[in-house]
């Protein structure tokens, strides 16, 4: 039998937390088997309102707003590429550091010998995510050995290790609800858990010096991570920090092809990255202590 904790309180006057509640019931014979709390799922995520949306100074399709995130404290300035962001609207909102539960649905077919792994699921099983591409497992908080720890090849802290998860772009027309040019994701297997480690905003100018479209990374045995950038326009290699700050760390000048292979030696004193299309490979020396 299945039913609401509103439904509940109809019957039973009671002010007690909802995990004390399930126990009682338990103790007085109906097993409670499992609580869906969708509130608690919904926690990290709040219902703001913009206060301001001023045109960018720099940009033609991007908008400064000042927003309101509905947590009583100051309002917080967010750069958007929505065309409706005005004064006045109602919207999710959620920041950097966002962290989401997980739970794992069962793939019918997984090595999809007849149906691909993403058509054998409808919306309403899964949650879905555009364009991804690099993925990295290691300790991105700097707090590792400092000789490759988390670049695949020396040991970090293993409970600060995780799966960063890149998804380079999302866009409305191709069916997302809401547009960005670059996200990471950090998975804990331990904790089932998926934390917004960075955030792109839609680049209004890719001929620009703006981030957007990451595709390979790795995490820096220094802390944060490299992402190398495969956007449309001119590309990049991104030095993330651990609190998630983007800072352009190099340019390709020679042509429009995309960085790949980014990757520390097995000492962490040497940044390998390439250029496809040229197949010219770079070895870069630090001091990356300094980023």
């Amino acid at each position: 039998m299945k039913f609401t904790l509103s439904w509940l309180k109809e019957h039973l006057e009671t002010d007690e937390p909802l995990d004390r509640l399930a126990d009682k019931l338990t103790m007085i014979g109906l097993e409670v088997e499992h609580i869906d709390d969708k509130a608690k799922a919904l926690a990290p995520f709040s219902i703001a309102r913009v206060i301001s949306a001023e045109q960018h100074p720099n940009a033609d399709r991007l908008r400064v707003c000042m927003v309101d995130t509905g947590d009583g404290g100051a309002p917080v300035q967010v750069v958007c590429g929505a065309p409706n962001a005005r004064a006045g609207l109602v919207s999710v909102f959620s920041a950097p550091g966002t962290t989401l539960d997980v739970t794992w649905t069962p793939v019918a077919e997984p090595q999809a010998q007849t149906q691909s792994t993403r058509k054998q699921f409808d919306n309403s099983q899964v949650t879905r995510s555009r364009k991804f591409e690099g993925t990295w497992w290691g300790d991105a908080t700097g707090n590792g050995n400092g000789k490759g720890s988390g670049s695949g090849h020396g040991r970090g802290d293993r409970k600060a290790e995780k799966a960063h998860i890149v998804c380079s772009f999302a866009r409305i027309t191709d069916g997302s609800l809401a547009e960005h040019d670059g996200q990471v994701w950090g998975y804990d297997p331990d904790d089932q858990t998926l934390t917004l480690e960075l955030y792109l905003p839609l680049n209004p100018d890719p001929a620009s010096d703006i981030p957007d479209g990451p595709d390979n990374i790795c995490v820096s045995p220094y802390g944060g991570f490299f992402l190398a950038e495969d956007g449309v326009g001119v590309q990049h290699l991104l030095a993330v920090d651990p609190t998630g700050q983007a800072t352009l760390f190099a340019r390709n000048r020679l042509s429009s092809s995309e960085f790949t292979g980014v990757n520390f030696d097995p000492g962490g004193k040497v940044l390998f990255a390439n250029i496809q299309d040229e197949g010219i490979c770079f070895g870069i020396t630090g001091p990356f202590n300094k980023l």
